[in-house]
Parts: structure tokens; sequence; C-alpha cells
């Protein structure tokens, strides 16, 4: 284009160079400015080289001093609509994260609702069609619960719900997935985890809670679980499975609490 000054003075080569640079390059505004800058002096330096005319310099000067200011608002326009999209999608995603919170998780204590919780039991009764395949789920309840609140207060009660299912987070681990069944009971999914490995597992889950004192104000409480084991058998429904495992709940309790019971086929 400088070169092009010994046959004519035209300069929207330049305007072009500006407008791509601005609708194709996307930078910062900071960025924009140096780039266009370093543009603007090249291009004085080249005219005031090529161009002799100091009529058709000025001209071209003032012209290509247009273009950048052209280009570089386009740019920073640009930048901003940009940016503002890639905001806005940061924002909705940011929403999204906290409807799925409030959909898939127990609000007090982190750990995914019995919704939640569902969806990995139907996809694992999928899996357990298939030859050799077999897991098992956990059902744990909190000895004499009540006694606790009725003594420290529901505020209390909240606390150990929370540190509890944290002891559950680290125990259970990358292993299964636990959830808030409801109230004070919690319920486990041992996903490719067979019955022996599971009770296995229920025994590390109660005696952990059994020795671990939980500091809530100026209290220190002691509390034990009881639980209940079932092979998660692919019967098509999880509630024939879930019976089996409220049933050895239920005989954990009353053969003294703290400890855990497993029924493999109601049968």
């Amino acid at each position: 284009m400088s070169v092009d000054q010994y046959v004519t003075t035209n300069i929207n080569p330049f305007l072009v160079v500006c407008t791509v640079l601005a609708l194709f390059i996307i930078k910062r505004p900071t960025a924009a400015i140096i780039q266009y800058s370093i543009a603007l002096v090249a291009f004085f330096v080249l005219m005031a080289i090529f161009q002799i005319e100091p009529a058709i310099l000025a001209t071209n000067q003032l012209n290509g001093l247009t273009f950048v200011a052209i280009g570089l608002c386009i740019a920073l326009l640009y930048w901003h609509s940009e940016r503002s999209a890639i905001l806005q999608q940061r924002k909705i995603t940011e929403q999204q994260h906290k409807l799925e919170e409030i959909a898939y998780y127990d609000n007090l204590t982190g750990l995914i609702n019995r919704w939640k919780w569902l969806q990995y039991v139907d996809i694992e009764l999928e899996k357990n069609q298939l030859p050799g395949k077999e897991s098992c789920i956990l059902l744990l309840d909190i000895d004499f619960f009540k006694r606790v609140n009725d003594q420290y207060g529901h505020l209390v009660g909240d606390q150990i719900l929370k540190q509890l299912a944290q002891i559950l987070k680290n125990e259970v681990g990358s292993q299964g997935d636990a959830a808030r069944w409801g109230g004070e009971e919690f319920i486990i999914l041992l996903p490719g985890m067979s019955l022996s490995k599971s009770i296995e597992i229920g025994e590390q889950i109660r005696q952990c809670i059994a020795k671990t004192p939980f500091y809530i104000k100026n209290y220190q409480i002691h509390i034990t679980v009881s639980l209940g084991a079932t092979l998660l058998e692919n019967h098509g429904d999880f509630m024939y499975a879930y019976k089996h495992a409220d049933q050895a709940l239920y005989m954990a309790k009353d053969n003294g609490r703290n400890r855990l019971e497993y029924v493999v086929d109601l049968a």
C-alpha cells in the first residue's frame, strides 16, 4: 500500500486491515491500543517515505488516524460484547450449579439427597444385569437420636448429622455413594461390591462413629449407629432390596443397636 503511493493515493487497504484486526483478532483493551498504536506509527513512517506530496501526505495521515480510531473502537466494542457474553454464560453456569445443589444435595449435610441417589441406583441396576455383577447397599440409622435432640436441642442434633455425614464421606470415599435418606437415616450404595466386602466397610463405619467424639459447643457427645446390609439384586425394583436392608436394620436395633446385620433374601 505504501509503495502504491507512487501510483495512487488510495489507502483503503489500511482501513480493511484495521477492520479485520478488530473483527477477527480479539484482544484486551490494552493489547488493542498497543496494536493500533504500532500500526499507526508504522503507517505514518511509511507514508512519509513514499508520499512526497505534502497535501496528500497530510490527508492520508489524517485518514489513517481516522481508520485506526474506527478500528480501535470496533475492537473495543467487540471485546466488550464478547466479554459480556462470557460473563453472562459464566453467570448462567453458576446458577445452574446452584440449582443442581438445591436439587441434588441435602442442604444440611452436603450429601446427595434421596432423589439423586436413586438415579445412581437405577444405573447400577442396569449394570447388575451383567453376569457376575453385584452391588450392595447399607442403611444406617443413629441410635437414640431423639434423646440427643431432647437433651441438647435440635441445633446440636443438626451439627451431629453434619459431622456424621463428613465421616461417611471420608470412610466411603470413592468406593460408593452416601446419601441422607431422611431424618437421622443415611443410605450408601457400594457399586460392584460383594456382600462380605460391604459388611467390612459397614463395620469400619460403625466402629469409626462409635469411637469418634462429636464436639459441639461445650458438649462432647458420643453416638452409635445401627446398620442393615443387603445385596442390590436385579429385580427391576430398588424397593425389593430396600426391604432387605430395612429388615436388617431393624434386626440390628432389636439385637442391641451399635451393630450391623444383613439380609440376603426375605423368602
